[in-house]
């Protein structure tokens, strides 16, 4: 049966028009993630690559009622804290957003956008901030995942063109561990050789922290022909390396590996070494996750009457050090499979005194049944509005809450206020130097 046609007049903005030509700009500041921002008779002109306080000529790219965008073409006055990018890429890969800004000038525009969030917590007392949680600005990434596309023409293996599916193709990149280079440089050989090279997407490869071991997962929409399995394992054992391939929707149970996936970093303040598997989540600076591992122990002032509870405890990176300095520690996580990997990394490391629970910390039927009087909060960039809610402060003494998302931050802080806690102290943790992203580390206490 034919649709009938309607007879009402539907709404259709009117497109608006660019200007043509270069247009000279004076950049008053940058924007949250880190694009210049002109105010060319009032209205907010978006540019990236420019910095305050430069003067720049650009063309209009995209014209909208409150703002227009637009590309920078040269810079007539730099600003001075502008730098070289480290990586011949930066211009066209969109992995990274702020190598042309000089390190401590990123820290400073990711700590003052933190702040100004924090302007809109509605309480009287004030913020201790601490300095930054940082490293080195280069080579920190453990991690990473790499697009890929390949046909008859070759193969290209990098990271995808901002605000594109395009795939840039990349020799090397500047912020992960030697070995990943080295392995990335050899890989991509191998998948262009390949005859079912044509149906790999992506590739995940890990450094583990001491450097001895490479993990690689390949992810295809097909499954490799025995040759092309064959010609990578070949590859992998002659530098033993770990690989497993995967399909695409499945990425639970792979097909295909030479060997256990099974990789380490350490935590060499508390003494501890967490294993883990290649696509287990975690922090992707093991420099930075130790620093703020310690922190989060120090602010939460631990001692052997506490009761702690971890929420979204991953493998144990926070459980296994917040357990040698309290009397218990409950690890909460949704898969089974994760809290069997905490409890194990506690028996290797010699705890004892970890319990780890299922849950659904997202549900809104959530029921605490223990009861902690000290908390340790870490969840995904969605944050954790529900389980904020059944967090009180007569119970409750200390919540440190490590957030990856200053916006649900926000918002999760402003439940735990009106609960009756109050925010005492709060740093940026750089995490990825050289992108917009930026997390966040904070202690409330219940008054």
């Amino acid at each position: 049966m034919k649709a009938k046609k309607t007879t009402l007049r539907q709404f259709k903005p009117k497109a608006r028009s660019i200007p043509v030509g270069l247009r000279a700009m004076e950049i008053e500041r940058l924007s949250n993630d880190g694009r210049g921002i002109a105010r060319p008779n009032g209205k907010a002109t978006f540019i990236s690559g420019a910095l305050p306080g430069e003067r720049v000529k650009v063309r209009y790219t995209q014209c909208r009622k409150d703002f227009d965008q637009a590309e920078l073409i040269s810079i007539e006055k730099a600003s001075l804290i502008r730098q070289n990018p480290a990586c011949s890429y930066y211009d066209q890969c969109g992995g990274c957003h702020l190598q042309h800004i000089e390190y401590s000038a990123q820290l400073e525009h990711k700590s003052e956008q933190l702040r100004h969030l924090f302007d809109s917590l509605s309480q009287e007392n004030s913020i201790d901030w601490f300095p930054a949680i940082h490293f080195k600005e280069t080579a920190y990434r453990h991690r990473v995942r790499f697009a890929i596309s390949a046909g008859k023409r070759g193969c290209s293996l990098g990271f995808r063109k901002g605000h594109s599916k395009q795939v840039v193709d990349v020799a090397r990149c500047e912020i992960v561990l030697p070995g990943i280079n080295q392995c990335l440089m050899l890989l991509r050989t191998a998948l262009a050789e390949l005859k079912n090279r044509s149906s790999m997407l992506e590739c995940m490869i890990g450094e583990a922290e001491r450097g001895d071991r490479i993990s690689i997962s390949l992810v295809s929409s097909h499954q490799l022909c025995q040759e092309d399995i064959e010609r990578l394992a070949k590859l992998v054992c002659s530098h033993d390396w770990h690989l497993q391939l995967l399909l695409e929707g499945n990425l639970a149970n792979p097909y295909w590996q030479n060997r256990s996936a099974c990789m380490a970093y350490a935590l060499p303040a508390e003494n501890l070494l967490i294993r883990y598997s290649s696509l287990d989540f975690t922090q992707v600076n093991s420099a930075v996750n130790q620093q703020m591992v310690e922190q989060a122990v120090q602010w939460l002032g631990l001692s052997k009457h506490d009761s702690v509870a971890d929420f979204f405890s991953g493998v144990g990176n926070f459980s296994l050090a917040l357990a040698k300095y309290a009397a218990s520690v409950t690890a909460f996580e949704l898969i089974p499979e994760m809290l069997q990997k905490v409890l194990k990394n506690a028996e290797i490391n010699g705890i004892g005194n970890i319990v780890a629970k299922q849950a659904n910390l997202f549900s809104e039927n959530l029921v605490l049944e223990d009861q902690f009087n000290k908390v340790l909060l870490d969840p995904p960039r969605a944050g954790a509005l529900s389980l904020c809610e059944h967090l009180s402060p007569s119970i409750t003494q200390n919540i440190v809450y490590i957030s990856c998302n200053p916006h649900t931050l926000i918002r999760d802080l402003q439940q735990l206020l009106a609960n009756g806690f109050r925010v005492e102290r709060a740093c940026l943790i750089d995490m990825f130097p050289q992108t917009h992203h930026s997390e966040a580390m904070v202690l409330l206490n219940s008054g």
